[in-house]
């Protein structure tokens, strides 16, 4: 079934539901007529315009993507047909084999495209009758079913589980050893879920996987190793590439794979083996870890069914798998050779490996392989460190390291899903025939090494709780860690002295250790979760000088939470309004919904089927719910109830539903709320969120859609009673302070244990390659971000963002101010990331730098003062220009280039910022400047189908609606607007100016100018003035165009979260105009400057322009406006594509790589 089919039946199964609901006749029959006319008018349009939406976009990935059919051509030449072919022999013992190759030949004949996604299900031939799709068995054996293999209408019906690693392929249990009957019978049928409702598999979140493959030479394997990758079934893979120091041409063999938005390359000198693999693993993203290498493959199921195990097992930190064995050329490998002890009699060419940890450092032996799945958490309490001074064991090691974190298991898989390549030039076949007697002399070392980090792990905690902390902090930790084998302290004097114990504090989060030794672990407890960190000196062997993870505290579920599973009757307990709907019920505070009246309007007005019950977790109400509850019949609130406590409202719902919630849920809100699913047993939907924490049973609506459709198909016995139950288990407080002291052991066990003279020198840290994103060290980059102030404004957001993001991109951002705080960097304070502020002393931000010993400071727009103490610790000062200075005088531009005399590098926002300050600061020279735009989060803009945002606003679809967004000042020139508006009212009747935004206090004269003149003109009933409003989503949808008519910006956030919802833009020359609008007018119009020539722009000039009437630019802006009024219906239909183009072009991702790389290049020095 192909897009197009599943686009038919989506519609008509749409159809169907409608008719089908009984209670939709009689409210549409008691509606008043014109209601009921509106209502089916645009439920036709909402038909009409998702059908248009689907050709666009799949119009769309036709043109945009060409060239990945001769990827997909290469993928199916050298991965499915390559292993269909090669592979046959092994094959051939499979049941069903024939019809496998049968159906691979089939498929090299239909062509990649449409191909591609079923040959997945074919490589390496799918494993045994039940694990073939019966659509797609169908369709290359037998053309027509016998009557016996029909299905009876009664087990059609039978509901099953939902895969936890859904991707609509085969799975198998993961298990830690034998596994019995009785587990099997709860397991999931292969592919019952993608043949009965594929919208299922499309809505449940899955974490992201990351695949780190280094490479060295071996260019001739390289390509099909990173199709094998690519061709997975998992949904959520990024690949991580670094080439270390390769003397062939890694880009040029990977042509036209580095586009892909899921690929990333790097590049360094050549370090080894270890040392790639520390490197590439700062630059993952993902909560699931792997890696693989250039001369191995991965069967296209590998990563399904190892995240399947780790999401049934929560506390294991790994999960691998048996592999089969392959030769130089790809043939199966039988001759017992290679590890004969784990030889497979039946089929030779696979390794059946040991599905125990316990045995793994007994013997000398790493049995764990290549394949691989492992917890992100685990591997940052090491921080991703792979010991250079045992090569060749260096993962075996790591593998040891890691087990302190947690359990390793074996899924227990059948047929191998990795083929692992054994050949003379790999690096084990070095060790083994130049190396044998060395490496068995570095194992030796190891397993003794382990002993002693065992032996370490063994010692008992004395865990010292803060007075600092709330008296119920303390009584709640105190009585957790009462249930396990620990000392419990009230004060740290107490804490032992011995050699047999260790001593782990818990602390305020504003509190920092008493003693400043050498070696510091402590934990600081946050409401929900705690933040362990360790801290060491910089050393040769541990190169980064501070870990920290972030683990939860345990849930708040009420225990009478679990009766609803067992509720039969419920009762009446919903409102009589709630009859014959399913429900979803909202259970958080009500003051963190993000949520206003117009948003909720949607989702519940768009989705009458079902009814929403609000429950208030707090002792606020929320007035304005409540006049939403008056006005739309499938909505209604209960009063106050605790998490978990009202078992009987649990057991008369359908579906738990998360909102978007401001500011975002903590870690324990996010716990809290999946306990509650997993307790009363119902699905939890995330309306166009993410997953909240990495667990399965999480539904995720996508991103803009206000249906929730999807939700009819889940139901709660298709969620397995024992993984709900292991997963609460593992979330009560008392197992997850047992989960924080293993990762403290696995945190200290690095430094505690000395660590042996393998004989091996690890190669010097040398800087990479800066054509590509740079690695210098393990050790992410140090960098102070250099504000006077971080109080409210866009120059304050982006450096929030920044803060917030570039660690993952090897930088550790530090906050430092030289006045004050103020709002943003509370609210960073209370994220966990460190502030510094120095309360206007030069002298005390000196030393707060100091202290902190930063390898690069980023300006941004930081006083001369502050530049002064800044330059005295001697490291490259680089600024970020945000806007074009035209409040700058004379006299402060001579103040600018003593500030730039500072400056290593700029980054200025855009182009024309670029030029404006080079224009009006020479000292700089234009060579030292960058381009590097503002980066936006766009999982803050969720666009809304004009139809409906309109719908919510009140704003009919024939209106051609101009928007002005921000606050009322001449800078943003809402004066000329409206010059320019009145112009173009004379001849579009249908045309309405809409200006929403905040009046600062200073220019409360300007705002009554407005009014004036809105007053005084013939169109003053289509210009409308309104304050901010908190729904910007909404808002932008709604807008055919967003005007911006500045005398001056930087890189508008406003009009990039225009484009992120489709909108188009008029735009002033000023700022990101030319980035934003596209050279072509792709995505709007560029006016010339209200101000006249940009270049020449100054405050003076300005102010008295801005309060003219007749500003220079009010003819290009009707003649604009005019053009946009004609291209209305056009850019209607293109909202879609504008809306991807801004995400992809605008990503966060590409802005904070050049911030990285540009503060990386400086390390060379």
């Amino acid at each position: 079934m192909y897009l197009s089919d599943y686009h038919a039946e989506a519609l008509d199964l749409l159809r169907k539901g409608l008719a089908d609901e009984p209670y939709l006749a009689a409210w549409l029959a008691a509606a008043e007529e014109r209601v009921f006319a509106v209502r089916e008018q645009e439920l036709s349009a909402q038909l009409v315009q998702q059908k248009r939406s689907m050709e666009d976009r799949l119009a769309r990935v036709r043109g945009e993507n060409n060239h990945l059919r001769e990827v997909n051509e290469q993928m199916l030449q050298s991965v499915t047909w390559k292993l269909g072919r090669k592979i046959t022999e092994p094959i051939e013992n499979i049941p069903h084999s024939r019809a496998v190759l049968d159906g691979l030949r089939q498929l090299r004949e239909r062509g990649p495209m449409r191909s591609l996604s079923l040959a997945r299900d074919y490589v390496e031939g799918v494993a045994g009758s039940a694990g073939i799709p019966q659509r797609l068995r169908d369709r290359f054996t037998r053309k027509n079913k016998s009557p016996e293999e029909t299905p009876s209408a009664d087990s059609a019906q039978t509901p099953q589980p939902i895969p936890l690693a859904s991707t609509g392929f085969p799975t198998q249990p993961a298990v830690d050893a034998v596994q019995t009957k009785q587990t099997q019978a709860v397991l999931p049928e292969p592919d019952a879920i993608l043949s009965t409702d594929p919208g299922r598999l499309r809505s449940q979140c899955l974490p992201l996987v990351s695949v780190i493959l280094p490479v060295y030479n071996q260019t001739d394997l390289l390509r099909d190793s990173v199709l094998s990758v690519l061709s997975q079934s998992y949904p959520r893979i990024e690949l991580v590439i670094l080439d270390d120091g390769s003397r062939e041409d890694v880009p040029a063999v990977l042509s036209g794979l580095l586009d892909l938005p899921s690929v990333r390359l790097f590049r360094q000198a050549n370090q080894k083996l270890p040392r790639a693999f520390s490197h590439a693993f700062q630059y993952a993203r993902g909560e699931l870890l792997t890696w693989t290498s250039a001369d191995n493959l991965m069967h296209p199921h590998a990563v399904a069914r190892l995240c399947e195990a780790l999401l049934r097992n929560p506390d294991a930190v790994l999960a691998y798998a048996d592999v089969a064995l392959i030769d130089d050329s790809g043939k199966p490998l039988t001759d017992g050779s290679y590890r004969p002890m784990y030889v497979d009699p039946q089929r030779p060419f696979v390794t059946r490996l040991t599905r125990s940890d316990v045995p793994l450092a007994a013997e000398n032996d790493n049995y764990i392989n290549a394949c691989f799945l492992y917890r992100r958490s685990a591997s940052e309490a090491l921080g991703h460190i792979y010991a250079d001074r045992l090569r060749g064991a260096e993962d075996y090691d790591f593998w040891l390291r890691l087990r302190t974190a947690g359990r390793l298991i074996h899924i227990g898989n059948e047929d191998p899903l990795y083929f692992y390549r054994v050949h003379q030039r790999s690096m084990s076949h070095e060790l083994l025939t130049q190396e044998l007697a060395a490496h068995h002399q570095r194992i030796c070392q190891l397993t003794e090494l382990d002993s002693q980090r065992q032996r370490y792990a063994q010692k008992r905690w004395d865990v010292v709780i803060d007075s600092g902390l709330s008296p119920k902090t303390r009584s709640e930790l105190q009585d957790a860690l009462g249930q396990l084998p620990v000392q419990v302290l009230l004060q740290a004097g107490g804490a032992a002295k011995n050699s047999d114990r260790k001593t782990l504090s818990l602390l305020p989060p504003s509190q920092e250790p008493a003693h400043t030794s050498d070696f510091q672990q402590f934990v600081h407890v946050h409401p929900g979760h705690f933040a362990l960190i360790c801290r060491t000196p910089d050393s040769k062997d541990s190169p980064r000088s501070e870990r920290r993870i972030e683990l939860p505290r345990g849930h708040n579920v009420h225990p009478l939470a679990i009766k609803a599973r067992d509720v039969q009757k419920p009762g009446p307990v919903l409102p009589k309004a709630a009859s014959g709907r399913p429900v979803f019920a909202i259970h958080i505070p009500f003051q963190r919904l993000q949520f206003t009246v117009p948003q909720l309007h949607t989702l519940v007005s768009g989705n009458p089927w079902a009814y929403f019950l609000l429950i208030n977790a707090s002792s606020e109400r929320c007035e304005e719910l409540e006049h939403l509850t008056a006005e739309l019949k499938n909505v209604g609130i209960v009063d106050e109830r605790p998490l978990g406590e009202p078992y009987t409202l649990y057991a008369a719902i359908d579906w738990l539903l998360v909102p978007p919630c401001e500011p975002a849920l903590g870690i324990g809100e996010q716990l809290d709320l999946l306990a509650l699913s997993y307790a009363i047993r119902k699905p939890l939907i995330i309306a166009n969120g993410h997953a909240l924490l990495v667990a399965p049973y999480q539904f995720v609506a996508s991103e803009g859609e206000s249906s929730l459709s999807f939700a009819r198909s889940l139901r709660p016995d298709m969620m397995q009673i024992e993984v709900l139950h292991s997963y609460l288990e593992s979330w009560t407080q008392e197992r997850c302070l047992s989960t924080l002291l293993r990762h403290a052991n696995t945190f200290a066990q690095d430094f505690a244990v000395p660590f042996p003279d393998t004989g091996i020198v690890p190669p010097p840290d040398s800087a990479p390659d800066p054509v590509l994103p740079l690695i210098t060290s393990s050790e992410p980059l140090k960098a102070a971000v250099l504000v006077d102030t971080l109080d409210v404004g866009g120059l304050e957001e982006v450096v929030a963002f920044l803060v917030r993001n570039l660690h993952h991109h090897g930088v550790r951002p530090t906050v430092t101010c030289l006045s004050h705080g103020g709002h943003v960097a509370d609210k960073l304070q209370r994220e966990g990331h460190q502030v510094l502020v120095a309360n206007g002393d030069p002298q005390r931000l000196h030393m707060q730098l100091q202290q902190l010993s930063p390898q690069i400071v980023n300006s941004h727009y930081a006083s001369l003062p502050a530049l002064e103490a800044a330059n005295k610790l001697g490291r490259p000062i680089v600024e970020t220009i945000h806007n074009t200075y035209v409040w700058l005088d004379a006299e402060r531009w001579k103040i600018e280039a003593q500030r730039s005399r500072f400056f290593a590098k700029g980054l200025a926002v855009s182009a024309l910022v670029k030029r404006y300050y080079h224009a009006h600061n020479p000292q700089l020279a234009e060579d030292k400047v960058v381009v590097v735009g503002n980066a936006i989060d766009p999982d803050r803009i969720i666009p809304v189908e004009q139809k409906i945002a309109r719908a919510a606003l009140g704003i009919p679809m024939d209106v051609t609606l101009f928007l002005c967004l921000g606050r009322y000042c001449p800078q943003k020139n809402q004066l000329g607007m409206i010059q320019g508006f009145a112009e173009l009212a004379k001849t579009v009747p249908e045309a309405v100016l809409l200006c929403m935004g905040n009046t600062p206090k200073e220019e409360q004269a300007y705002f009554d100018k407005l009014e004036a003149l809105q007053k005084s003109l013939p169109c003053r009933d289509r210009i409308r003035f309104d304050s901010y409003h908190p729904d910007v989503s909404t808002v932008l949808s709604a807008a055919d165009v967003l005007l911006m008519d500045s005398f001056f910006e930087g890189w508008s956030l406003a009009a990039t979260e225009a484009l992120l919802t489709g909108t188009p833009l008029i735009h002033s020359l000023c700022g990101s105009a030319e980035e934003l609008c596209g050279a072509n007018s792709e995505r709007g119009f560029v006016i010339p400057n209200p101000g006249g020539d940009i270049m020449k722009l100054e405050l003076g000039p300005l102010l008295e322009i801005a309060n003219r009437p007749d500003q220079p630019n009010i003819a290009a802006l009707h003649s604009a406006m005019a053009k946009a009024v004609q291209k209305r219906d056009e850019w209607r239909r293109e909202r879609a594509a504008i809306s991807t183009y801004a995400r992809r072009m605008f990503h966060p991702t590409a802005i904070l790589t050049r911030y990285a790389q540009t503060f990386f290049s400086f390390t060379r020095n």
